[in-house]
């Protein structure tokens, strides 16, 4: 034995083989403990508000209203409008609604009407634009 470590004496109680644990089920400091937008494309996360009455807006930059979320440097951002969707929160539910993009906002590849709120649910694949090009998985932790 190595006289670097201590022995450690064998009372049987020992398991043999190793016990392989899901890191999905093992809570870690880089977990995402409020909702969030996973971008298919690039694996990026978007941390969304808890707070009741948020509001984001997702969208490129303009002089007159940025947006919370700069999708801008996001692959395909060319498809994405100024002001494209806006998620808020109602209730503890979250919502998306298209801003009158030029491209369209999708949910589970439903078009989002304009100016209508369509309800989130965990798993949901939000596109903005069509081709799914600038694509989202919404997240509940």
């Amino acid at each position: 034995m190595n006289e670097n470590y201590p022995e450690v004496p064998d009372n049987g109680n020992l398991d043999p083989e190793p016990t392989v644990v899901n890191s999905s089920e093992t809570p870690t400091n880089l977990q995402q403990t409020t909702p969030y937008l996973v971008h298919i494309q690039t694996g990026k996360t978007i941390e969304l508000p808890e707070q009741e009455g948020a509001e984001i807006t997702l969208g490129k930059p303009n002089s007159n209203h940025p947006p919370d979320i700069d999708l801008s440097d996001f692959p395909d951002a060319a498809i994405i409008s100024r002001q494209h969707a806006n998620i808020h929160i109602e209730a503890e539910t979250y919502y998306i609604k298209d801003l009158d993009s030029s491209n369209g906002t999708y949910v589970n590849n439903n078009p989002v009407p304009t100016g209508e709120a369509q309800e989130l649910s965990a798993g949901d694949i939000i596109a903005l634009g069509k081709e799914d090009k600038v694509t989202f998985i919404f997240k509940i932790p």
